[in-house]
């Protein structure tokens, strides 16, 4: 991660641009990793950056990094679970002025920790304190890529002679995190979320998002799959920054999450694709207990023409057991991300 600029140096431009608002400041660092934020934070002028990690090899590495800059007398390193920590017995400041993390997982909420920094935001933060970054929001668009689907979905039908499609079921219940050219992105992006993490509930992280798009194409068009993504605005300081994983801005290790299709889906010029994405915390199975997993459910509202180009042998329905909904049939319910 320290690898990817845009992700680092967005963080970099929101400290070290607004540091007059940091110098004699607190600044807690949640999830600290290496303690470049910290670093960051000490250099804008912080009197105290307390950075919190779990991991034991991180917290080791962290500390020799600090002290190896000379900020050991400003950065406390300190190891720990951020809900499970006492900081008077610590010795530390139970109220900070600044929040710092890079919280964000892939499809923004995906082993994310959100539901770590609103805890922090209602426990440690001051009244009128500043969380970096401060909003956020998620983008679904469509997507159109022959190569994609040659190489996920239709290679199963013919693997070196053996038709192995009955793998394709599962093969798209996975959402992939790879790149999408912006070239293959066939409609306008439909924002499905937007929300300040000043205001939002403390429970919002294990709430479900529902959020209906209609997708618009002025071109024939075939999709493929559709396609989401994640803008973070750093605007609780004095200038603005904004670190995208957009197909549009520069790669970052979250890349994009793509929801491939079954079978492509063809659409005339002037024509609408409506439908509804629900995202939530994976529902407690007794085979499956992870707390940071996503559930993803995407429908979309009938009748579609679903048709196959001519390079595909693949002949299967949209999906085995169609879930129609108040008009809408589910097309996929990912579980989770490969």
């Amino acid at each position: 991660m320290l690898a990817d600029k845009p992700r680092t140096l967005a963080y970099q431009d929101a400290i070290l641009e607004n540091g007059s608002l940091f110098v004699g400041k607190t600044v807690l660092d949640i999830g600290c990793g290496t303690g470049i934020l910290s670093l960051f934070a000490a250099k804008a002028g912080a009197k105290l950056v307390v950075a919190v990690d779990h991991s034991d090899i991180i917290v080791n590495n962290a500390r020799t990094i600090i002290m190896e800059n000379g900020y050991e007398q400003t950065i406390r390193i300190v190891r720990g679970k951020l809900e499970r920590l006492d900081f008077e017995k610590l010795s530390l400041p139970t109220r900070y002025d600044i929040i710092i993390s890079e919280w964000m997982g892939y499809f923004l909420l995906f082993e994310g920790m959100l539901d770590t920094i609103l805890y922090a935001r209602d426990h440690l933060l001051k009244p009128q304190g500043a969380l970096l970054p401060s909003r956020c929001k998620m983008f679904l668009s469509a997507f159109f890529d022959c190569k994609f689907y040659e190489n996920n979905i239709d290679f199963w039908n013919d693997v070196y002679g053996f038709n192995m499609s009955s793998m394709i079921t599962d093969v798209t219940k996975e959402a992939t995190i790879d790149l999408i050219a912006p070239e293959n992105i066939c409609t306008t992006a439909e924002k499905i979320c937007d929300f300040d993490l000043n205001s939002c509930g403390e429970n919002f992280s294990t709430t479900d998002i529902i959020s209906s798009f209609e997708f618009h194409f002025k071109n024939d068009s075939t999709i493929h799959g559709f396609v989401g993504w994640f803008d973070c605005y750093f605007d609780s300081m004095t200038k603005l920054i904004i670190l995208s994983t957009s197909p549009f801005a520069e790669p970052t290790h979250w890349k994009q999450t793509i929801f491939p299709l079954k079978e492509p889906i063809i659409v005339q010029s002037g024509k609408s694709v409506c439908g509804e994405i629900r995202i939530g915390k994976q529902k407690q199975r007794a085979n499956n207990n992870d707390p940071r997993a996503l559930e993803i459910c995407l429908l979309l509202q009938q009748p579609i023409q679903c048709k196959l180009e001519p390079f595909s042998f693949y002949h299967c329905r949209i999906i085995a057991n169609a879930c129609r909904m108040h008009g809408f049939e589910l097309i996929h319910h990912f579980t989770s991300f490969q």
